[in-house]
């Protein structure tokens, strides 16, 4: 693996703990107010917008914004994340129906895992790639 390569993963995984730490905290503190689903959604769609406009300049060193694409991506994300997070969360609401905000938030968090993985190659080869 190249040096770049190298460097922009340990980027893009230090801004990834940060977000990912935003992002739980805000579906924590809204898990005391709704459901799993709004819960999820709220903190997916903010966590998302917050981690590409982080990445861009972090990870990724971008001096313009891509706007086309990074919202196309952003959204494309949301979709994805959305879609595994809320099914993970319906999984875990019929295996166990009980379990608490915390089992919830840490199967969220697995999810999110896997995720970041393909996100990182898409923001590397599509939004933020070299023209």
């Amino acid at each position: 693996m190249s040096h770049r390569i190298t460097a922009q993963l340990v980027r893009f995984g230090a801004v990834g703990v940060g977000t990912w730490a935003v992002g739980t905290v805000l579906y924590l503190v809204l898990r005391t107010v709704t459901g799993p689903i709004t819960a999820n959604v709220a903190a997916t769609v903010a966590g998302t917008l917050l981690s590409t406009a982080v990445h861009a300049r972090v990870t990724f060193g971008a001096t313009t914004t891509h706007n086309a694409r990074a919202h196309l991506q952003a959204a494309a994300m949301v979709v994805v994340s959305l879609g595994a997070g809320n099914a993970v969360l319906a999984a875990l609401g019929s295996l166990a129906p009980n379990a608490s905000t915390v089992a919830e938030s840490a199967a969220l968090t697995a999810t999110g895992a896997l995720i970041g993985l393909t996100r990182f190659v898409v923001l590397r080869q599509w939004v933020f790639a070299p023209a």
